[in-house]
């Protein structure tokens, strides 16, 4: 049944949108420099994680080093190809390039900022979408995040890899 979202073709397909958001964040971080934390937001099927494949992907055609870190469902899902996602769970290290899929927290994100910087590594890019975070005072966090710590942020508009009644629900909690 679900056959095609398990072929390559799908699992790296980029819309325009995502394609350039890509682009934009792979040169700034694929050449060396000084750390930059690069934030991807996005609702859920924006294609925020099928961007950080792509992302890594390139990085690592390219000879940088990269971390890669997943939920391991997520990186089941990912790895379901022929394609194996490069620095899959390795720990940050001078001049990689860490990239996180939906951090659980506020907490665990500046907790991997902190270690990002006191390794050395070059980047860190890390998708979210702050509005799925259960924790009090979400956006007062993440406003505090975007305070202190300046990132460049990419959003994601699109949404096209939902089903159709979970779109019909968010219209209609939207709506409400």
């Amino acid at each position: 049944l679900y056959e095609e979202e398990l072929g390559e073709a799908w699992l790296q397909y980029l819309d325009i949108e995502q394609s350039q958001i890509t682009k934009t964040i792979f040169s700034d971080v694929s050449q060396p420099g000084n750390f930059e934390f690069h934030l991807l937001l996005g609702g859920a099927g924006t294609g925020k994680t099928i961007v950080l494949l792509n992302l890594i992907l390139s990085l690592s055609e390219k000879g940088r080093s990269v971390v890669s870190i997943f939920q391991n469902s997520v990186a089941k899902y990912l790895q379901s190809g022929k394609q194996k996602i490069p620095g899959l769970h390795i720990p940050p290290h001078p001049g990689s390039v860490v990239v996180q899929d939906d951090p659980l927290n506020f907490d665990e994100l500046l907790s991997l900022m902190k270690n990002c910087r006191k390794e050395g590594v070059r980047a860190l890019v890390v998708a979210l979408d702050p509005l799925q975070w259960t924790e009090r005072r979400v956006l007062e966090k993440f406003n505090e995040l975007i305070d202190v710590t300046g990132p460049k942020v990419h959003t994601l508009q699109t949404c096209y890899r939902q089903s159709f009644e979970i779109g019909s629900k968010a219209v209609e909690v939207t709506k409400n």
